[in-house]
């Protein structure tokens, strides 16, 4: 009996040839050495490319230290609910600003939100101290 023709310790299968087709391997895919493995295909490679410059990331010192101060000295009053209140109406703030380098708007920003957040916590003071008066006096 005759046996077809082996590579690599297994047979080959013959190929029949049909006009016009290549009969052989593309040359981008080599055949292994180790019938086991999968034949080693390159990645593809990826253009080089140079990082994109950051702008200079810029606030004015003086205006951060006054909010600093300010933050420090004139919420030392409020309660923890309040505290929590005045932080989300500043992250809010800071979130709007997330992509400007150039933080002085911010930094005004969060001045204004302060003084009109402590504002309003006086006002609200104002309105409960004469309802309690008022509800004393009858």
């Amino acid at each position: 009996m005759h046996s077809p023709p082996q590579q690599n310790g297994y047979p080959q299968t013959p190929v029949k040839s049909h006009p016009g087709l290549p009969t052989s391997r593309p040359p981008s895919v080599q055949p292994a050495s180790d019938p086991d493995s999968l034949p080693v295909i390159p990645p593809p490679r990826e253009p080089t490319r140079s990082p994109t410059p950051l702008p200079d990331f810029y606030v004015n010192e003086g205006s951060l230290l006054n909010l600093q101060h300010q933050l420090k000295t004139r919420t030392s009053q409020l309660s923890i609910e309040q505290l929590e209140q005045l932080r989300a109406t500043c992250l809010g703030s800071i979130w709007r600003h997330r992509t400007e380098w150039n933080r002085d708007a911010l930094v005004g920003e969060l001045m204004d939100v302060l003084n009109e957040f402590l504002e309003d916590c006086a006002a609200g003071a104002k309105d409960t101290a004469l309802e309690s008066l008022a509800d004393s006096a009858c």
